[in-house]
């Protein structure tokens, strides 16, 4: 029987079906019992019927929630298949587990993690797991990267104004997935277009522009995402030259850019490249023509690239023109970055700012003026320094050598590990647990005085900064530095700070 708060000990017991060869419930707990005839406190989950395939289990749910509320002591099986037959499972369970701090023994392979062989055992398991999780992944992302070389459609969502369809291969009975144009395809191409030709028209007015014709959140991120995209190019030699100059890996030959297909672009930084053309993220992209029509003109399409290239920079050497607080001003409302307006004057200049979506924001009313704004973050900004101690610059060169003290010890242990891994005597591995026991102690020990340091290291003096005096660059410099962002609503302000 269970006293008060004190823990339990946790019998798990599974039973998949009842056969005559199989051991039944009762037993497994019979023997778990019998592994610790001096305690008392136990408590049972058994789950008769269920596969050990997948965690789906009621009573191991049960247990689960236990475990996260502090309850149980230790968790005892008869045998590991009983727990988990997945070696995936069972590591991910067991991170939850050792978070809680509580030990797992298997009657039936003596498996005890409160033991040096035990833990020896989990670590072996442990790094065999996560070889599974990374064969895993490779293997699905060697899938991917050969499905998008053949010009199927990889997986995820289709770009608007396409829609998904199986299409079966000339000549066998097998499909495989592509896209279509939808009813949105042609405002989407007059995008392009308007885009491309209309050296004034903005990201701004294309997202107006579809936002009254085509479904979604049309942000400027959402439309430059959209304009880099070639899945929409007629790809012909133009489009091979222009991924070539970016040094991204093109799957096909020039002569199947043939002007009349897609393009599809994949691969570690996602379907869609670096808008500032990164090109240490390009030359990790992969080109390969799709089996799908595509719908844009091939010089419309790269106007389209060079407009946004120009106006990445000519952002960049404005940006802070009219206030120290550029990009850190978000809407109240709608969460989207606010923009700065000048409009000149017979008796001078008025400047002003709005929500960057205009009238397709739900708030329609003003803000506050961008001097009274200023004046109220600058403020708050001094109370924050106000408060701040002069002491705030930290030296961390013995923490560093502590930090590599514990990483020489660690790449100890996994050497050790290593050699039990590829089958060590049993004399070997007496040796090798003292000697990871002693290397446990001695990194318990670098993690204490870690702590130490971190709580009493030499500060350097640095003088408190004035704010008001600084420069405007100086205030642009410090805003972003503390500030995450700022929110603005009609009569009042929300900072998020950095620290």
């Amino acid at each position: 029987m269970i006293k008060g708060d004190e823990k339990w000990n946790a019998i798990y017991a599974r039973q998949s079906l009842d056969k005559k060869d199989s051991i039944s419930i009762e037993i497994q707990s019979e023997k778990a019992r019998a592994l610790y005839p001096e305690e008392s406190f136990f408590k049972e989950y058994a789950d008769k019927g269920y596969s050990g395939k997948n965690m789906n289990r009621p009573k191991f749910i049960k247990l689960m929630e236990d475990i996260k509320k502090g309850c149980v002591k230790r968790v005892i099986v008869y045998r590991m298949d009983r727990f988990s037959r997945s070696l995936l499972d069972f590591c991910d369970t067991w991170e939850l587990l050792s978070g809680n701090e509580v030990e797992f023994i298997s009657v039936n392979e003596r498996f005890d993690t409160s033991t040096p062989m035990g833990k020896a055992m989990l670590f072996i398991l442990m790094v065999f797991a996560q070889l599974e999780r990374e064969t895993i992944a490779e293997r699905v992302t060697d899938n991917y990267y050969a499905r998008s070389g053949l010009g199927h459609w990889p997986g995820g969502e289709a770009p608007t104004g396409f829609d998904i369809v199986k299409v079966t291969e000339k000549g066998a009975t097998r499909k495989f997935t592509s896209l279509t144009k939808n009813e949105y395809m042609a405002y989407i191409e007059q995008a392009f277009c308007e885009y491309a030709t209309n050296p004034i028209r903005t990201l701004v007015d294309i997202g107006n522009y579809l936002y009254n014709n085509v479904p979604g959140e049309w942000s400027n991120t959402t439309i430059t995402r959209m304009f880099r995209n070639p899945a929409y190019v007629k790809a012909d030699e133009a489009i091979y030259y222009f991924f070539s100059a970016l040094n991204v890996k093109i799957v096909n030959d020039i002569e199947d850019f043939d002007g009349t297909h897609g393009a599809l672009l994949v691969g570690k930084q996602g379907n869609a490249y670096d808008n500032r053309y990164n090109l240490q993220a390009l030359d990790r992209l992969q080109l390969s023509i799709g089996s799908w029509e595509g719908l844009v003109e091939s010089n419309i399409w790269i106007a389209c690239q060079e407009k946004m290239k120009k106006n990445v920079k000519k952002k960049n050497n404005g940006k802070g023109k009219y206030t120290w607080l550029s990009g850190l001003l978000k809407c109240g409302y709608c969460g989207k970055a606010m923009v700065i307006y000048k409009w000149e004057r017979t008796y001078g200049q008025y400047i002003y700012f709005t929500c960057s979506r205009r009238n397709r924001c739900q708030h329609q009313g003003s803000y506050p003026k961008l001097e009274e704004l200023e004046n109220e973050v600058s403020q708050r900004i001094i109370k924050l320094f106000a408060g701040c101690k002069n002491k705030v610059k930290v030296n961390h060169g013995k923490m560093d050598e502590i930090k590599n003290s514990l990483a020489t010890i660690d790449q100890k242990i996994q050497n050790f590990m290593s050699v039990i891994g590829n089958g060590a005597s049993e004399i070997t591995i007496q040796y090798i647990n003292k000697e990871v026991e002693m290397l446990n102690n001695n990194r318990n020990q670098l993690l204490q005085k870690l702590s130490e340091v971190q709580h009493n290291v030499d500060m350097i003096q640095v003088p408190k900064i004035s704010f008001a005096l600084l420069s405007f660059e100086d205030k642009k410099i410090v805003a972003a530095s503390i500030i995450k962002k700022i929110k603005v609503f009609e009569n009042k302000i929300e900072i998020e700070w950095k620290i």
